[in-house]
């Protein structure tokens, strides 16, 4: 209000430190009110990066349509699967009385073709508020062609059609595999996104090759 911008910059700083997802989306709201376009940016960072928590507070409930139809829209929220954004648009719409007239905006937003088969049948499917409304029917049923018929799924393609383009927690591992030889491998190596680059890791005590790997409490 002063244009004193070093002050501007240092409550924004203040307020990045204590960045919450109970607060975020207040707190993003007050810096485009102000233009503090750094803030803002920071903010969307930081909902993106935890809208599974952000989704479960009081500020997500009582945000207005147009502007959760744009988190649900956005590409890099960082879910672990669709279903925590259908679970976050639901919360939304039975929120508050009168919502469900909005329902079918928002799930066109929500990559139900991600959705696994069996969620689509047990959840999706048996939400009353979803088989009351036709344009709502019409997404569940483009997400069962696209599990149903697998040769059709070019004729589908769409943003719903493709995973969110969230920041990759962690590292990517390449376990054994086969040599241009044909041989089987013990080596492990795993890239760091954020450094981008490879690395090598212990070897396994065992040559192998068409393996499955998996991540079990941290290991």
């Amino acid at each position: 209000f002063l244009q004193l911008n070093k002050v501007r910059d240092a409550c924004a700083t203040f307020l990045l430190k204590r960045l919450h997802p109970q607060n975020a989306l207040g707190i993003r709201q007050f810096a485009d009110t102000l233009g503090c376009t750094s803030l803002v940016e920071s903010a969307t960072k930081y909902i993106e990066h935890c809208f599974p928590e952000v989704s479960l507070c009081e500020e997500y409930l009582h945000l207005p349509l147009t502007e959760v139809q744009s988190l649900l829209t956005r590409n890099e929220l960082c879910v672990e699967s669709e279903e925590q954004v259908f679970e976050a648009c639901m919360r939304w719409v039975k929120h508050t009385e009168g919502r469900a007239a909005d329902l079918p905006v928002l799930l066109a937003q929500i990559r139900l073709p991600l959705l696994s088969p069996l969620y689509l049948t047990d959840r999706v499917a048996t939400e009353e508020l979803i088989r009351t409304s036709h344009q709502c029917r019409d997404l569940l049923d483009e997400a069962r062609v696209f599990h149903l018929i697998p040769e059709r799924r070019h004729l589908l393609q769409s943003f719903r059609t493709k995973p969110r383009a969230c920041e990759v927690q962690g590292y990517i591992y390449v376990v054994g595999g086969l040599n241009r030889h044909g041989d089987s491998l013990s080596t492990v190596e795993f890239y760091d996104p954020h450094a981008n680059e490879w690395q090598l890791a212990p070897p396994m005590s065992m040559l192998r090759s068409r393996l499955g790997v998996a991540v079990l409490r941290g290991r």
